[in-house]
């Protein structure tokens, strides 16, 4: 099932909308010297690895900062260990309840270097646990801050779970 308008097909076609959207911003209101410099891709619904990744690349290379905001989750069972986060996942969610609200969709991009900035969800999936604690709690924003920091590697080649390289920064909000 289809979950939403993104597909590979019109990804250029996004990336060179927004791109001229940004450029003709900068070139009629920037600010002394302060213009638009990246994206933040906020994706929900369910969008793909590969849409995720080309789009990023893409921004990439139109030498834009490029930020996103998957949401936390988890591939299999109800709670993630922060200490071993193996099931942890980003995800961009979905509305129809399908198998890409478990997948880590945010990987390829991130192992591509495609993403400078992770501003991480620790909430809109609800029913799971990070250390026990609920999204609903004071203690998910540490614990996920505890599981991400476990999975930052200097190399994520052959990474079997989430794996984030040094060089990408991560807020949690």
């Amino acid at each position: 099932a289809k979950t939403s308008n993104f597909h590979l097909g019109n990804v250029d076609q996004i990336v060179n909308h927004i791109v001229n959207q940004i450029s003709n911003f900068n070139q009629q209101y920037s600010v002394n010297g302060r213009k638009i410099d990246g994206v933040d891709l906020d994706l929900e619904n369910g969008i793909s690895a590969d849409v995720i990744d080309a789009l990023a690349q893409k921004f990439k290379q139109n030498n834009l900062i490029v930020s996103a905001a998957p949401q936390v989750y988890l591939s299999t069972g109800s709670n993630i260990n922060s200490n071993a986060p193996d099931n942890m996942v980003l995800t961009s969610g979905s509305s129809d309840g399908s198998e890409l609200s478990h997948q880590n969709v945010y990987q390829s991009a991130i192992s591509h270097n495609s993403i400078d900035y992770l501003l991480v969800q620790p909430y809109n999936t609800p029913e799971f646990t990070v250390d026990g604690a609920y999204e609903s709690s004071v203690h998910i924003v540490k614990n996920v801050a505890k599981a991400l920091n476990n999975t930052v590697k200097t190399s994520c080649a052959n990474a079997s779970s989430l794996c984030i390289p040094k060089s990408t920064k991560i807020v949690v909000g």
